[in-house]
C-alpha cells in the first residue's frame, strides 16, 4: 500500500531517524532492511538537512557564537523567547512522500524494542 503522503511532527520524525537506525541493525529480511535504510531515511535525512538549517537559524538569532566557530550559547534572559520557538519547530508538520507500507510478516524475526515498533507502526501493515 502506497502512503501519498505521511505528515509528521519534527520531534517525532528525529525519533524515527534515531530508531530507524536501531531497527537497520535488526535481523529483518533484505528488501525491508533495504527500504528501511534507502527509502524512508532518505526521505528523512532530506527533511533534516532544513531542520538543521532552521535550528542554526534559532542558535544565530539568540545566540552568541563561541570562540571555537562552531558552538553557540543562549544567554538566560534570552532562553524563554528561544525554547518557545524551538518548541514551535519540534512540533512542525513534514510530509514524507510516496512511502510504501511494510507487511508485519517481514518484522517476524526482527528483535525490536517497543519504541522501534511505535516509531515505525505507521510504516506497518498487517
Amino acid at each position: 500500500m502506497r502512503v501519498s503522503y505521511r505528515e509528521i511532527a519534527v520531534r517525532p520524525a528525529i525519533d524515527l531517524i534515531n530508531d530507524l537506525v536501531g531497527a537497520r541493525g535488526a535481523t529483518l529480511p533484505f528488501r525491508t532492511s533495504r527500504y528501511l535504510g534507502t527509502r524512508v531515511a532518505k526521505a528523512l535525512q532530506e527533511r533534516w538537512k532544513e531542520f538543521d538549517q532552521e535550528r542554526l537559524a534559532l542558535l544565530e538569532k539568540f545566540g552568541e557564537k563561541q570562540a571555537d566557530g562552531n558552538s553557540y550559547v543562549v544567554a538566560n534572559e534570552k532562553m524563554p523567547e528561544y525554547i518557545t520557538e524551538w518548541n514551535l519547530l519540534l512540533d512542525e508538520i513534514v510530509e514524507l512522500t510516496n512511502i510504501d507500507k511494510i507487511k508485519i510478516d517481514d518484522f517476524e524475526k526482527a528483535n525490536l524494542t517497543p519504541s522501534e515498533w511505535a516509531a515505525i507502526d505507521w510504516l506497518v501493515t498487517e
